[in-house]
C-alpha cells in the first residue's frame, strides 16, 4: 500500500490556524496564494467483532462532492512526536459502501478483503467533522509539502471532543526538511506535538485503547 507520511501539531484555539496563514515564512513559501477552504464529513466503519481495529486499520468514507464518495482502507502506522506513517489505499466512488464485495476490482477491494470477509457487513464507529484551509508549501531543496489547518470535531457513541490542529504532509522531497519547518512553527505559536490520530481520539471518546496510534 502507498505510505503517508505527516507531522501533526495541536493548536490551543482557532486563532492561533488563523495566526498561522499570516506567518510571514508560511506565505513566502506557499507564493503568497490564499488558502483553499474545504469542509467534510468522514464516517468510519468496522465490522461488528472490530476485525480492522485488530488489525490496526480503519474504513473511511468521506463525501466529496453530492456525487462522489471517497472511500479508503488506513492505518499499519503510528504517531510518534507528531510524526504519522500510514499506509494508505484509496478510491472514488459514486455512492457509499457497507461490504466489501460492493467495491469496483482493485487495489482497494484486493487489500480489504484479505483482511476480512468479502460480505461482511461494515458498521458505522465514528465519524469526524471538519473545516480545513489548505496551502501547498515550497521549502529549501524544492521539498513540497501540504500544509492543512483543521478545525471542528469527532464525535462517536453520543460524545464529541474539539479538533484544533496544523498537518504538513510530504508531497515531494526531504521529510527532514518539513519537520524543521514544523519545529520553528511549534515554537513560535506554542504548539504541541499530537499525540494520535482524529481516528484515535474517536476510539478514546468510545472507551476503547490507543492502539491505534502506537507503533
Amino acid at each position: 500500500m502507498p505510505q503517508e507520511l505527516e507531522i501533526k501539531l495541536t493548536a490551543p484555539n482557532q486563532k492561533i490556524l488563523t495566526a498561522l496563514l499570516s506567518d510571514p515564512e508560511v506565505r513566502h513559501a506557499s507564493g503568497g496564494q490564499l488558502p483553499q477552504d474545504h469542509s467534510y464529513s468522514a464516517h468510519y466503519a468496522d465490522t461488528k467483532t472490530r476485525q480492522l481495529l485488530k488489525q490496526r486499520f480503519a474504513f473511511r468514507s468521506c463525501r466529496r462532492t453530492p456525487h462522489e464518495v471517497r472511500v479508503g482502507l488506513k492505518g499499519g502506522g503510528s504517531v510518534v512526536e507528531g510524526v504519522g506513517a500510514w499506509e494508505e489505499v484509496e478510491q472514488t466512488l459514486p455512492a457509499p459502501v457497507n461490504r466489501p464485495d460492493q467495491l469496483p476490482d482493485g487495489a482497494l477491494k484486493r487489500r480489504l478483503c484479505s483482511m476480512i470477509s468479502a460480505d461482511a457487513a461494515l458498521l458505522p464507529l465514528l465519524a469526524t467533522h471538519i473545516k480545513r484551509q489548505t496551502l501547498v508549501l515550497t521549502l529549501h531543496d524544492d521539498t513540497q509539502a501540504e500544509m492543512a489547518l483543521d478545525f471542528g470535531y469527532v464525535e462517536a457513541g453520543g460524545k464529541t471532543q474539539r479538533i484544533c490542529e496544523l498537518e504538513l504532509e510530504l508531497l515531494t522531497g526531504d521529510f527532514e526538511v518539513i519537520r524543521a519547518f514544523a519545529l520553528v512553527l511549534k515554537d513560535r505559536y506554542e504548539l504541541q506535538f499530537a499525540r494520535g490520530s482524529k481516528f484515535s481520539a474517536g476510539l478514546a471518546l468510545l472507551g476503547m485503547s490507543g492502539e491505534f496510534d502506537k507503533p
